[in-house]
């Protein structure tokens, strides 16, 4: 892999790769892209879905498969959009237990889904749970 050097590169607006590094304090990432003589990219920033006051938080992991769009003033000015499924990475089968899922599944097999469809909350945590209150006490209501 070659680092840097994409300026002077043919490159299309929307383009494919697989993350090299991450900077987490900066929320950015580098990508190479293997049909591209597998160049480098310059540090892209990685899209979020809030930062301003809500604040929300994800860094694609180094080898995984990515999609980045490039403005048009040059291959060192794009965005890292997001991590797609492929042949090799498969969508986790706990979410397609049901037609309307969301969630997230850890490395180490802690799950947090949401079943729209059936109303259902499943948490499985894998580790130990710390919850921070400091304004009161914490209420659990349930019907059944």
């Amino acid at each position: 892999m070659s680092k840097g050097g994409m300026e002077n590169t043919p490159f299309e607006a929307i383009r494919k790769g697989l993350v090299s590094s991450v900077n987490r304090e900066n929320c950015t990432a580098q990508v190479y892209f293997p049909d591209m003589d597998e160049k480098v990219s310059f540090d892209l920033p990685v899209m979020q879905k809030n930062t301003l006051n809500t604040k929300y938080y994800w860094m694609p992991e180094p080898n995984e498969q990515v999609i980045c769009a490039f403005f048009a003033n040059g291959a060192q000015d794009g965005v890292v959009l997001g991590a797609i499924y492929s042949e090799a990475d498969t969508v986790p089968k706990e979410f397609l237990e049901s037609d309307n899922c969301d969630g997230i599944l850890f490395p180490d097999g802690t799950l947090i889904r949401y079943d729209v469809t059936n109303h259902k909350l499943t948490i499985d945590i894998k580790g130990k749970i710390e919850i921070i209150d400091e304004n009161g006490p914490i209420s659990i209501n349930s019907s059944g």
